[in-house]
């Protein structure tokens, strides 16, 4: 049995005039479905049942199922409009970059006292990522007013804060939250101070009642894909990334990188 030839047809692209072959076999198939359909809609309006979908579909079978038997089409999902999911853009990985692309400069400031506000404003850039650090197992040195005055006061800089918690001695990360879910449990009476006794007692499984909280954290050889499915996991939109000894370095934000792949998806 000789093959069938194939059906050239050209288009102009980039402009030049570029020659592409038509799948015969998926072309028959299209043509029967369209007269296959033209028969079922003569029929519904015979019989007055026809309405715009019928002739919408009319359309859009045979488009459809040259795409199906052509091998071009993965998927269509009926009812409430036609999907088509084209197989080659289905299959197609992202490759994520490597996180250190997108990772900021970070702003680490270890809370002191009230006074020391103004001069750390001072050296902060509007739009940067900022993270104010607790230090774990620290006893009777932090006050639920003092870290409140502090979320407050660099929200400003940076609407998404991030509170970091360390350990004491080696400053190596232990956790990571929200700025907004910390202040908001330090505005409510008795998780405030559940909240301060928790840090004095490195007990993290009573944060993790208190506020949003994650241990998970980047490195630099973690890629996009990872650290979102990090973020996914603990129900997060950031996540620290640390550097060898442990210690956090840089703030990685699920948006970012989100828009970021987008933009190389949407540049092909």
């Amino acid at each position: 049995m000789t093959a069938m030839m194939p059906v050239l047809f050209y288009r102009y692209y980039g402009g030049s005039l570029v020659f592409e072959t038509l799948d015969q076999r998926a072309l028959g198939v299209a043509i029967f479905v369209f007269f296959l359909a033209l028969i079922m809609a003569w029929a519904l309006k015979k019989f007055q049942v026809t309405d715009s979908v019928g002739f919408i579909a009319l359309i859009v079978l045979p488009l459809a199922a040259y795409g199906v038997a052509s091998g071009y089409v993965a998927k269509i999902s009926v009812p409430g409009g036609w999907a088509a999911e084209f197989r080659e853009i289905a299959t197609a990985e992202i490759k994520p970059a490597k996180l250190v692309e997108e990772v900021e400069d970070l702003s680490i400031i270890e809370k002191g006292g009230i006074s020391a506000i103004q001069e750390y404003r001072e050296n902060l850039e509007v739009g940067k990522p900022i993270a104010i650090s607790l230090r774990m197992g620290r006893q009777g040195y932090y006050s639920e007013r003092a870290i409140a005055e502090y979320i407050r006061s660099f929200l400003t800089f940076d609407p998404d804060l991030t509170v970091i918690f360390v350990e004491e001695g080696s400053r190596r990360f232990v956790a990571s939250s929200n700025g907004n879910s910390v202040l908001a449990a330090l505005e409510i009476q008795d998780y405030d101070q559940r909240f301060l006794r928790a840090i004095e007692g490195e007990d993290l499984l009573e944060l993790r009642r208190l506020v949003v909280l994650t241990s998970s954290s980047v490195h630099e050889d973690t890629t996009n894909a990872e650290a979102l499915q990090m973020m996914v996991n603990d129900g997060v939109d950031a996540i620290i990334k640390t550097d060898g000894a442990g210690l956090p370095v840089g703030l990685v934000r699920r948006d970012e990188i989100i828009s970021r792949l987008m933009v190389k998806l949407a540049e092909g």
